[in-house]
C-alpha cells in the first residue's frame, strides 16, 4: 500500500518497502511450491495464486 501510495504522489516508493515486497513474493512462491504434489503439473498449479499476484 506504501507503494501505491507513493506512486500516486509521483515517487517510486521506499526501499523498505520493495524489499519486503519483493522478499515476501518469493517466499509465498517459495512455500507454496514446496509443498505442492512432487510433479511438475502439480508444482506448477501450486504456484500458480503466487504468480498471479506477482504479475498484478
Amino acid at each position: 500500500m506504501s507503494i501505491l501510495l507513493a506512486n500516486r504522489f509521483g515517487s517510486c516508493g521506499g526501499a523498505l518497502a520493495w524489499t519486503l515486497l519483493v522478499v515476501g513474493s518469493q517466499a509465498s512462491l517459495g512455500a507454496n511450491i514446496a509443498v505442492a504434489e512432487p510433479g511438475l503439473i502439480g508444482r506448477i498449479i501450486a504456484a500458480w495464486p503466487s504468480v498471479a499476484l506477482i504479475g498484478s
